[in-house]
Order: structure tokens, then sequence, then C-alpha cells
């Protein structure tokens, strides 16, 4: 497996099926600026709202491997393994990338173009885990230990290294004074700080630091 994260804002995706297995697919497709078409005769109350507040468009019928056409990429997670067969055979026959689901214990069954990992997410860092499908459980174990590794107060440090990566991109004028402020930040107290809630201490000991190299690099 060649793994990857894609940009889908505004990409035609479509998603077969309208159960809780949809639903979990669903949600991240809407959380990255998808353009979701659900097509299944029925649907969990969380879809069903996620149509009322025109997250995505609602088609109240069987999916059919024709449905396909015209998406970039298709997640086939209807209730019939057949159907979702048929999808994924006709999508590889046209080029579109496919993910084949099922079960709860599994998100991804074989036949699909690709697998959707186990994934931990604080802010804008994702931290994904795979086994390209040989164990599902390891997969979710190595998960829920990431996911008290990592806390929360990394998705504070990725958003103020953003911020910080734009000011340090204007205010040092080497690449390699660049280098060395992100460093010096990473291998400062600056996690304790946010894990503490003390962000605006964070703030303040990352104005120094870049005050620091930009007197270094004669800024």
């Amino acid at each position: 497996m060649y793994p990857v994260f894609l940009k889908l804002n505004g990409v035609p995706v479509l998603v077969a099926g309208g159960g809780r297995v949809a639903e979990r697919k669903v949600a991240r497709l809407i959380a990255v600026g998808a353009n979701v078409t659900l097509i299944a005769p029925t649907a969990t109350e969380t879809l069903a709202q996620h149509h009322a507040n025109n997250d995505l468009h609602w088609v109240q019928r069987e999916a059919s491997p024709n449905d396909a056409r015209g998406y970039r990429l298709v997640f086939a997670a209807t209730d019939s393994t057949e159907i979702n067969e048929q999808i994924a055979a006709h999508c590889k026959t046209e080029g579109i990338w496919v993910n084949v689901a099922h079960g709860e214990d599994s998100d991804d069954g074989e036949g699909g173009a690709f697998d959707v990992p186990s994934v931990v997410e604080r802010g804008s860092l994702r931290i994904a885990v795979s086994t390209d499908g040989s164990s599902p459980a390891l997969a979710r174990r190595l998960r829920e230990s990431l996911e008290t590794q990592f806390g929360e107060e990394y998705a504070a440090l990725t958003n103020l290294m953003a911020t910080y990566r734009e000011r340090a991109s204007v205010e040092l004028p080497t690449q390699q004074s660049r280098h060395r402020f992100y460093e010096a930040a990473l291998d400062s107290d600056i996690l304790s700080l946010l894990r503490s809630g003390r962000r605006d201490d964070a703030e303040r000991l990352l104005e120094r630091l870049l005050h620091t190299h930009r007197s270094e690099s004669g800024g």
C-alpha cells in the first residue's frame, strides 16, 4: 500500500449505502469539504440530518454500478456484498478510485483500490495507521495507544507552528535560520506549556525564540 493524504475540498465523492459504516465515511468526507452524494433507500438518523443541513445530497434508492460515473472517488458501503463488488468492478473499469467497506470490525473489504486507515486527529495533525487489512484489530489498538500519547495540546502546537512558520518565512532570511528556529521551538518547553493550558506563555516563548534567531541572522 502507498500511503497518501488526499485534498478533497470540492471534489465529487459518491457514498453508496446508508448504514453506520457509510456514516463514518461521510463524517470525514464532510469535514474535509468533499462534495458528497449519498445513494441509499434508507439512511441513519445522522446521515439524514447531514442531508437536512445540506452537507450532502441524498438520492433515496438502491445504488447501482452505473451511479459511479462522474465521481472522482467512490465508497461502496451498502449492506450487499454483491452490489459492493459490482460497484468496485465498474469503478476499476472506469478508472475511478473505489473503497469497498463492510462490517463494524473492519471498514475495508477486498476488491477496492484503496483502504482507509485508522486515524488519530489533533487539529491539523493526522496520524494514520494501517496493517494493509491484515489485522484491523491491531490497527485499532495502535490508534488507541497513539490517542493517549498525543493529546489535544498537539492541536494547539500545530496551529501555533503554522502561524510562526508564516512569520519565520518573512522574518528569517535563510532556510538554515528558519530550520534552527523550528528545531529550537520543538526542543523547548512549548508542549508542556500547552498541555497545562498556558497558551499565552507558549506564544511568548515562540516570540523570544523568533527574536533570538532573527538577531543571530542579522535581521
